[in-house]
């Protein structure tokens, strides 16, 4: 353990995903196997996120809803998502650029289990 927290010293634990992610992940993985989602949502994070370099491994962020917001659909179209979920994306992420729409909100609905009978 010793060598881990020394290897990894300074850098923070992964926190859960933001509802912003979650939502983007959740378009990509639409009507296609959970491996090609999986690629095309590393496509879009490496295409679109930050990231930094530590100890020789490069580390992404999950682009923010003002980077996508200002993306072309071809742009996300080159990461293998098809074009109607680029539109989705974009029209997502314009919406809380203006603040019409925040996601956070959501939070605890993603924490209930609603069931109805």
């Amino acid at each position: 353990m010793n060598n881990i927290v020394k290897y990894f010293y300074g850098m923070r634990a992964p926190s859960d995903p933001t509802v912003f992610e979650t939502i983007v992940h959740a378009i990509c993985e639409q009507q296609i196997s959970l491996r090609v989602a999986s690629l095309i949502y590393k496509r879009l994070v490496q295409k679109f996120g930050s990231n930094i370099m530590h100890r020789g491994n490069l580390y992404y962020d999950s682009p923010s809803p003002h980077t996508l917001a200002k993306a072309s659909v071809d742009e996300l179209r080159s990461c293998g998502i098809s074009k109607i979920k680029a539109e989705y994306i974009i029209s997502i992420s314009k919406e809380i650029v203006k603040g019409t729409f925040e996601p956070e909100e959501l939070r605890g609905c993603l924490k209930m289990r609603l069931l109805k009978y």
